[in-house]
C-alpha cells in the first residue's frame, strides 16, 4: 500500500498511458510534416486576362503549356474580337 502521498489516482494510469501515446502521435507528426510539406503537387493553373478585364483561368494540368491553353481559350470565348487575352503571370510554386 502506497502512502497517502503517493497514493495514485485510480484513472491516473490510464490517463498517463493516453498521455504518452499523444506525445507519441505527436512526435510522428512532426517528424513526418516536413516530408509532405517539402513535396510538390506538379499541377499547373494560369490566368488569362483581356485589357478590359474579361479573364479565363484554368487549373489542374500536368503541364504549363495545356494550362495556358485553356486559360486562353476561356478568355476568349467572353472577349470581343478586338481584345487580345494575355497570361497574366505564371509562378511554379504558388
Amino acid at each position: 500500500m502506497y502512502p497517502n502521498h503517493l497514493r495514485q489516482h485510480p484513472g491516473a494510469q490510464l490517463r498517463d498511458a493516453l498521455g504518452m501515446r499523444i506525445k507519441i502521435a505527436l512526435a510522428a507528426v512532426c517528424l513526418v510534416a516536413p516530408l509532405s510539406i517539402s513535396t510538390q503537387a506538379f499541377a499547373w493553373g494560369r490566368v488569362a486576362v483581356s485589357e478590359n478585364g474579361t479573364y479565363g483561368y484554368s487549373y489542374n494540368y500536368d503541364n504549363q503549356d495545356d494550362a495556358s491553353q485553356r486559360a486562353l481559350n476561356e478568355c476568349a470565348k467572353c472577349a470581343t474580337t478586338d481584345q487580345t487575352c494575355v497570361i497574366d503571370s505564371c509562378d511554379e510554386g504558388s
